[in-house]
């Protein structure tokens, strides 16, 4: 489901903005990787090694930045999944969206129960997340 469809869309962006915020340090991450790797192989041939330096220094500030973000997020997050009562459902949210586990069978493991009964406590919680959002 999508847009207006799902009614659980605005607490899934909320929870999934920890996975979003590790996607774009790792593109960054990525991105400084990259560019130092050309700049060693090219070593003192690169006629804008300048450039590449100063491309280097900006990527590592907006991963700094990133981070930060990052940060607050996992903590908001992680907070806001600490309201639900059930102990359960919390720790199925937080191995799902803190800890990034996306494997049901993992995380079933994990708690000692079927991938069903992680399933439908995953689908009991958002919908009690959703509440706690929106007294917020």
């Amino acid at each position: 489901m999508t847009g207006t469809m799902d009614p659980l869309r605005s607490t899934r962006d909320f929870l999934y903005q920890v996975r979003d915020g590790d996607r774009r340090i790792r593109n960054l991450e990525k991105r400084i990787q990259l560019r130092q790797d050309a700049l060693d192989l090219a070593g003192e041939r690169w006629s804008d090694a300048d450039v590449t330096e100063k491309e280097i220094i900006a990527l590592e500030h907006m991963i700094d930045r990133e981070r930060a973000d990052y940060a607050a997020a996992v903590v908001d997050v992680s907070d806001t999944i600490s309201c639900l009562e059930d102990d359960n459902q919390q720790m199925v949210l937080t191995y799902r969206y803190i800890d990034m586990i996306s494997d049901w069978n993992l995380i079933a493991d994990r708690m000692g129960m079927s991938k069903a009964a992680i399933q439908k406590l995953h689908g009991r919680a958002l919908p009690k997340l959703k509440e706690i959002l929106e007294k917020r």
